[in-house]
């Protein structure tokens, strides 16, 4: 599932989504004008958004990135309610007892906001949020909600 079969069907556009490999050669294809826009990971094209060698139109999250502040974010370009990012988070079992969940949670909390991760995360073009185990599944939730109406909406079938 990609990014770009939610742009397309949420904004009504036709595009087309070219299948690479990977990222490298995806930028690559895109910095010699072989491809004309990119949905893309922060990290992998600040570099080159920041050496004015791309030009970034807008970010995905729902709110914008302290890596590029100026970038405002696709709802505030036009297209309301638009979101999609990319999350890491940590797991652990369900039946886990609440305080080593609270524990875990609260310590985990603590260096995803510490400065040295902050920094870290910011230089790579992403922002540490940290959130309680309560956010965290309504997200999971609310992400499987979107996609599959999104892969639903668009046809897309396993291969």
């Amino acid at each position: 599932m990609h990014g770009l079969d939610h742009s397309r069907l949420q904004a009504k556009i036709d595009i087309s989504h070219v299948p690479y490999k990977g990222t490298l050669q995806a930028v690559t294809e895109l910095l010699s004008g072989q491809v004309s826009l990119m949905l893309a990971n922060t990290l992998s094209v600040l570099p080159f958004v920041n050496s004015s060698r791309l030009r970034a139109l807008a970010i995905s999250s729902a709110q914008r990135s302290a890596a590029a502040s100026s970038l405002p974010t696709i709802d505030e370009s036009g297209l309301p309610g638009y979101e999609a990012s990319t999350w890491f988070g940590v797991m652990i079992p369900s039946g886990a007892p609440r305080e080593v969940v609270n524990r875990l949670n609260t310590e985990l909390r603590k260096i995803a906001q510490s400065k040295a991760v902050g920094d870290l995360l910011l230089g790579q073009g992403a922002d540490a949020l940290g959130t309680s185990a309560e956010e965290f599944a309504a997200r999971i939730k609310s992400d499987i909600a979107k996609w599959a109406a999104t892969i639903k909406a668009a046809g897309i079938r396993v291969e």
